[in-house]
């Protein structure tokens, strides 16, 4: 009799996991593009490892909640290396957006309400902790298998948040042309990452690096970073292409 009783058990347990899914699939999303003030274009990093877009829903909360930590309940999403974002796979309801986890100062929050079936666009302007001016990356005249950088350091602090400069850094590589901290040759590139000083900001900087191989393109960027940047982030110029 026992037996019987946990074999009736099991099969209902067992046709109970098999009925369908009532939920439907997320068919909301969104998209958009994290702006430089600076520049006044789409923010350079890196993919991944650039920047976040925090997504947190609130159409549940009643007015009786507050919940002072923005990362309780909140997920996460990585954007691209030239700024833009893009989920996909979202459900229909009220969020909080916001960018975070970049080289860049913290970013008001944006309220947003989600659509079933529908991309909704939004936008961010960030300040980055670190800019370049005056950039230039090209062939050594005096050396056929190497090139010189020349390049401008700027830092941005605001009332509330610092931005204390710690160093720069050449990265090359032949292997990809989304060159950057985590794709870069060592042989190519700076050593080290070189510190810069606060006299040395807003002054002409220049690196001269050797070793390249004739007959390779290869794809080199400048970054620069401050102390108070996210796991360690760099700020990053444009990816140059050169050909040896």
């Amino acid at each position: 009799m026992k037996k019987l009783i946990f074999l009736f058990i099991a099969s209902a347990l067992i046709l109970s996991s098999c009925e369908n899914d009532n939920y439907a699939e997320p068919d909301a999303g969104i998209q958009g593009t994290v702006t430089d003030i600076i520049t006044g274009k789409s923010l350079l990093t890196e993919q991944p490892n650039g920047f976040q877009i925090r997504n947190k829903e609130i159409s549940w909360n009643g007015t009786d909640i507050v919940i002072d930590d923005p990362d309780l309940y909140s997920r996460k999403f990585w954007g691209r290396a030239d700024g833009t974002f893009t989920n996909t796979k979202m459900f229909a309801a009220t969020y909080q957006i916001t960018p975070v986890n970049g080289a860049f100062h913290t970013v008001d929050i944006q309220t947003v309400e989600l659509k079933s079936g529908k991309m909704t666009t939004i936008d961010f302007n960030v300040l980055p902790y670190v800019s370049f001016s005056n950039v230039s990356i090209v062939k050594d005249p005096a050396n056929s298998l190497g090139i010189i950088a020349t390049f401008t350091v700027n830092v941005h602090a605001t009332e509330s948040e610092p931005a204390t400069i710690r160093n720069y850094r050449l990265f090359a590589t032949n292997r990809s042309p989304y060159v950057g901290a985590f794709a870069f040759d060592d042989a190519v590139s700076s050593a080290n990452d070189v510190a810069l000083t606060p006299a040395q900001l807003g002054n002409p900087i220049t690196i001269k690096q050797a070793g390249f191989v004739k007959g390779k393109t290869y794809y080199l960027r400048l970054g620069a970073r401050c102390k108070e940047s996210p796991q360690d982030r760099y700020n990053m110029t444009e990816i140059v292409k050169l050909e040896f």
